[in-house]
């Protein structure tokens, strides 16, 4: 129980804000979010954008039906997951794509589960973590999500200059 205490969670939230800061910092330097480089129309500058996609994280040591299960853990969708559901924790994960680098992981968050359904909410976390970046790089222009999205988060983050790329969910 000593994790679950006020210090270490205290020592988890400065880890994650290390690493994240870090992040944007060797994106910045390899080029990524100059605010003063205008969003072209006519082609996506992989320098100003980021990607976004959910994972489940399915930990051995959860196993619901011997009661023994992490509280941060659920039911969640998730593709390529023989019935289209998986039982672990979630995250929201965004990446950058650099040249020199490939892909850089610059941030995730923790999807909620929600009781009594199979989804948590992935759109709710991405927003956050995209809202959290925008402050910390403002030439941040646009995401590309796989369908987390609907019309309300996509209409927030568009007043705040990001433009989404999502699969629409027709």
């Amino acid at each position: 129980r000593k994790w679950e205490s006020p210090a270490w969670r205290e020592v988890r939230t400065q880890v994650i804000r290390a690493g994240r800061t870090y992040a944007l910092e060797q994106a910045k330097r390899l080029g990524h979010f100059n605010p003063n480089d205008p969003l072209e129309y006519n082609r996506v500058r992989p320098e100003q954008w980021v990607t976004l996609d959910g994972t489940v994280y399915q930990s051995p040591s959860n196993r619901v039906d011997a009661g023994r299960c992490d509280p941060a853990s659920g039911w969640h969708s998730k593709g390529g997951a023989p019935d289209g559901t998986a039982y672990g924790t979630k995250y929201s994960i965004v990446e950058t794509l650099s040249d020199d680098y490939g892909q850089l992981l610059l941030s995730f968050g923790h999807v909620t589960p929600r009781r009594g359904k199979t989804q948590g909410d992935e759109a709710a976390a991405s927003e956050r973590l995209l809202n959290q970046l925008k402050k910390a790089a403002p030439g941040l222009r646009g995401a590309v999500s796989d369908s987390a999205f609907r019309g309300p988060h996509i209409r927030r983050l568009t007043r705040r200059g990001i433009l989404i790329l999502n699969h629409p969910v027709a």
